[in-house]
């Protein structure tokens, strides 16, 4: 072989290591990995407007409502993603039952979209679908819906490092009308370590309406924590379960919100 023979050759080689070595696309390019939502679409409506950024958010395309989660995305290999997809949306719902006291709790469908990729997680869970497409607005002790600038992203950073908030949320977002047993789970996490009156997140007047109506079945009846209770219950204004829910809510708001500070 010629120098010039052996040179274009090795030029030849070269080219081929250049192209081997290119540098595949940024990792940021890469598609997140879309879990399907059913539920009403009032609900997912409002979980979308709550969430739109973020690490943890709420979005819709042409196939449907879905979430997105960077715990999902970066979870340890050895873990499969429907079981973190899961406790991301417990907490997710959280969110949704402190925005609306109307809010029901939405579900994943078992349908993971990873680019054009799908994935799919048998589950018994069956699928129910309203109709109503839109953000409804609400009264009472809600968080305004549509606000300039949504809570729902800094609050659900704030859950992803913090345990207790997280588990507070998980509880709350279960069902659409927490009893007495679930609400006084979470002002136990709520008081650990910090305590609402002392930072004027409550009075003592409702501290103790709450206490009384959730634990004395002379107030609260069969919803109520415990079956007996010795002495009758202190004078103070009786809470109604609806009063127990919006005290929570309130105060899960300010936790909340006193962790952006």
């Amino acid at each position: 072989m010629s120098y010039r023979e052996a040179r274009r050759s090795e030029g030849r080689r070269a080219g081929r290591v250049t192209r081997r070595l290119r540098p595949q696309a940024p990792y940021a390019q890469a598609m997140a990995l879309k879990a399907r939502l059913h539920g009403r679409d009032d609900d997912l409506a409002l979980l979308s407007g709550a969430l739109p950024t973020g690490d943890t958010r709420v979005a819709r395309d042409e196939d449907g409502y879905y979430l997105t989660s960077a715990t999902v995305e970066h979870r340890p290999s050895h873990i499969d993603y429907h079981p973190k997809a899961t406790e991301a949306l417990a907490r997710v719902n959280g969110i949704g039952w402190i925005t609306s006291p109307n809010f029901h709790p939405v579900k994943l469908t078992g349908i993971y979209h990873d680019g054009d990729r799908q994935h799919v997680v048998v589950s018994p869970t069956s699928i129910t679908s309203t109709g109503g497409v839109g953000i409804p607005t609400v009264g009472g002790d809600a968080v305004a819906t549509n606000p300039s600038t949504p809570r729902g992203p800094a609050w659900a950073a704030a859950a992803a490092g913090n345990a207790g908030l997280a588990e507070a949320l998980a509880i709350l977002g279960r069902t659409a009308d927490p009893g007495w047993v679930e609400l006084y789970k979470v002002w136990e996490i709520i008081g650990d370590g910090r305590d609402p009156k002392q930072l004027g997140w409550v009075t003592e007047a409702d501290k103790e309406a709450f206490k009384q109506a959730a634990n004395h079945p002379a107030i609260s009846g069969d919803a109520a924590r415990h079956a007996r209770m010795p002495g009758r219950p202190r004078r103070v204004s009786p809470l109604s379960l609806p009063d127990g829910r919006a005290f929570i809510r309130r105060l899960m708001e300010t936790w909340l919100d006193s962790l952006q500070r």
